[in-house]
């Protein structure tokens, strides 16, 4: 069986290698990028099984990649979810409507993240973009 593909895309440094690390020690294949320009082409190019994606980067912004990743990839939309500060309050619906299957506040807890980010890797449908099982959490 191949390992699935995660997408981190995060214009922080010590945040690409705190979650990368994590990821490839539980065995799966990690591709990072450090702008939303640049995450969008690397979605677009391998198509993960689940983006990882800040909100606030330079270039583009997560949701707007959220967005194009949806409106480009159609019915092939990878799991996202979105990466956000305490600071930053986002509703629901606006994150399902632009892909995301739930968002995850920063800082972050270690087996707390790594529990969410194995749940939504091993589902498949109801995490998938327009599902009416998906629920975003702020």
């Amino acid at each position: 069986m191949a390992k699935q593909t995660i997408l981190l895309v995060d214009d922080e440094p010590d945040i690409l290698e705190f979650i990368g690390f994590n990821l490839m020690q539980a065995g799966y294949d990690v591709r990072s990028a450090n702008n939303g320009r640049e995450g969008l082409e690397l979605a677009l190019e391998i198509k993960p099984d689940l983006i990882l994606l800040d909100v606030m980067m330079p270039e583009m912004d997560g949701v707007a990649v959220g967005r194009q990743v949806v409106k480009r990839l159609g019915s092939s939309v990878p799991k996202m979810i979105l990466l956000s500060s305490s600071n930053q309050q986002h509703d629901g619906t606006t994150l399902q409507q632009s892909g995301f299957c739930r968002s995850v506040t920063k800082p972050i807890v270690q087996s707390e993240f790594l529990e969410i980010l194995l749940q939504a890797v091993r589902q498949s449908d109801p995490f998938r973009h327009g599902s009416a099982n998906a629920t975003p959490s702020r």
